[in-house]
This record gives C-alpha cells, structure tokens and sequence, in this order.
C-alpha cells in the first residue's frame, strides 16, 4: 500500500467547539483541540494499515481513494507534544496552562471575568449562541478559528452520541463499521436532524459526547453541518491506531460518562436530556448518570439498534430504577418527534 509523505508540513491546530459557562462565582471556559503534523509513516504504522485492508476485505486499489487517504490521515500523522495553545477570544488572549499531550491533543479551562462573559453572552444571543474563537501554537503567527457555545445559566442541554444515535456506523458490525468509518461518505439517520431542530428551536443546546476517535473530528462536523443537526460543543474518544482499531473496537470507552459528568459539574443549574442507542453501551452509562444526578435529568431516550436491540426485560429494569425520569425505547425519528413536543412546555420553564 503506498502512501504519500508530507514531511515538510507544518503543523496543523484543530480547535474543537468548547462552551463557557457559569458557576456559582465565576465563567469557566472549556476548550479542547489537537495538534498533529505529516510526518514519515513508520514501519509500525505501515503494518497496522494493511491489517486494516484485511479487516475490510478490500483490494488496494479502494484504499487509493481520496476519501479514505483523507479519513486515514489523521490516524498516521504524528501528534505534537509539549506545545503551549494560545487562545483568543474576542480582543481577550490567554495561555492554556496544560501543554498538548503525547498524541497531540490538549484541553484547558480559563475563568473569565464576569464582564467579559457577560459581553460574550450578550452577543452569543444573536449569533445563535455561539461567538468566534481563534488560538495559535508558540510565536507564530498563523491562526486556527473555532467556536465557542456560550450556555445560560438556565436551560436544557441535549447529551447526545453520535454513531448509530445520530449517524449510520453499525458498531456490531466490524467490517462494516470500519467500511463506513474510512471508505463511504457518512450518512445520518433519518429524521434525527429535525427532531433536534425542534429542541434547538425550544432554546436547547446540545453537546455530543461520543465514543468516535478524535481523528475524525472534521469529517464528523461536516456530517453535522450538512446533516442539519444543531451546533454543539463536541467531545471524542482519545484513540491510538495501534491499541484499539481491530481486537477491542467494541469495548466500552471509559471517558463517556467522565465527560457527561464533568458537563453537569460545569453547568449546575441546567437540566440534562440524554441520546443514546443500544447498540454500544449507552443504556448502561446513562443509567448510572441518571442515578447519581437524577434531579438533574429531564430524560433517557434510546434508539433501538435493529442488530443490537436492548431487550424489554432490561429497559422495565431500567424504568423501574429511574421512576422520576422519563425512559423511553424508539425504532423511528418520529416517535422521538412525538416525545420531543412534550418537553417544550418544561423547556419555557426551565
């Protein structure tokens, strides 16, 4: 399989959407990105891509594709490490304290001063609340743009996943997720999008927590944007090509619920509404959520997947132990469109 080498590249910032928020005595700003830059392919890395042509059961020559050249990139360029992000927000600068890991990614929070976060919220209400953002890496001058969602204190946020929630992947499938995942244009599922828009359209914000690997980042927020669905902070798994891609594909990631706990620590005031699908482990993690936070939850709604469908003895269990929250099983868009109406009242109250 041959490759193409781009040893001279510069290194290229991705900023993911992050969200500002308000605690009981400050704004906090979270921001996370990568950092990663074309180098030579190890001999490694040249291994593990054709163990993933056998996986797929492909000829070469459909690993030739654009697309996949441009869905494989991410995972065989190097990550930057020990590098400082620099962080501008309107005519405010910041230096994130943590440098970028060993795979290139990074993570930070600034407390914003109560001005200044007002302004941004000010102005996030006509820009459907988001406000531009824009970091460098060290002394140059190059810049990477990125959003920031700026939440009310008040308000419902949508906890959404992303593959078979949102987008056809068929993680019970390994042949054919990896198919999907590298070698056909994503595809949404159907009537997802609106039934969002009309939570968007209640004054809802949405952050997707998925167990996608992060190097797939651009292609993901490009389904999102021609797939309709409402902006949202965006938050992906920490994924080496070599520990993960084939063998353990299916195991459960241990940073979702991290994550969704970290959301609802940050925005102690908003009430959460939790997407999801059988498919992966999702009833599972959001019932834990549901019972350490379930004066925080609005509701659990969960797509069945057709090959991995969650059985009724376990969601009567489920339903029986959150006795306060809504839990509720859906083959089709529409019937989440029907639930989705239901909570506009409580929206308007929130």
């Amino acid at each position: 399989m041959s490759f193409p080498e781009q040893n001279n590249a510069e290194p290229k910032l991705v900023l993911y959407p992050g969200y500002l928020s308000r605690r009981k005595s400050d704004w906090k700003l979270t921001i996370a990105g990568h950092v990663i830059q074309d180098k030579e392919i190890t001999f490694r890395k040249r291994v593990l891509l054709r163990i993933l042509q056998k996986a797929m059961k492909v000829s070469p020559e459909a690993l030739a594709s654009e697309l996949f050249r441009e869905r494989i990139q991410p995972f065989v360029a190097s990550g930057e490490k020990g590098l400082r992000i620099k962080l501008q927000v309107g005519d405010e600068k910041f230096l994130l304290k943590s440098r970028t890991r060993r795979n290139g990614q990074f993570r930070g929070n600034v407390v914003l001063e109560r001005k200044f976060a007002l302004e941004l919220l000010a102005q996030s209400r006509d820009t459907q609340g988001f406000i531009e953002c824009a970091a460098s890496i060290g002394a140059t001058q190059k810049k990477s743009s990125g959003q920031i969602m700026v939440l009310p204190k008040k308000g419902l946020s949508i906890v959404s996943d992303i593959d078979d929630t949102i987008k056809v992947t068929e993680v019970g499938n390994v042949r054919e997720l990896l198919a999907n995942t590298f070698l056909r244009d994503f595809e949404s599922i159907e009537g997802m999008a609106e039934v969002y828009q009309q939570w968007q359209k209640c004054g809802a914000m949405f952050h997707y927590v998925s167990s996608s690997p992060w190097q797939l980042f651009e292609p993901l927020v490009r389904l999102q944007v021609d797939g309709g669905f409402p902006n949202g902070s965006i938050h992906l798994r920490s994924f080496r090509l070599r520990d993960q891609m084939f063998k353990r594909v299916n195991e459960e990631r241990r940073g979702k619920g991290g994550v969704i706990r970290l959301l609802i620590k940050n925005m102690p005031k908003r009430k959460f509404l939790l997407v999801g699908d059988s498919g992966e482990r999702d009833p599972g993690i959001y019932r834990k959520i549901c019972l350490r936070y379930p004066d925080k939850i609005r509701g659990l709604f969960i797509r069945q997947v057709k090959d991995r469908p969650l059985k009724a003895e376990k969601i009567f269990k489920i339903q029986n132990e959150l006795p306060n929250i809504p839990v509720r099983v859906f083959d089709h868009a529409e019937e989440l469109a029907v639930l989705a109406r239901t909570l506009v009242s409580e929206l308007e109250d929130s």
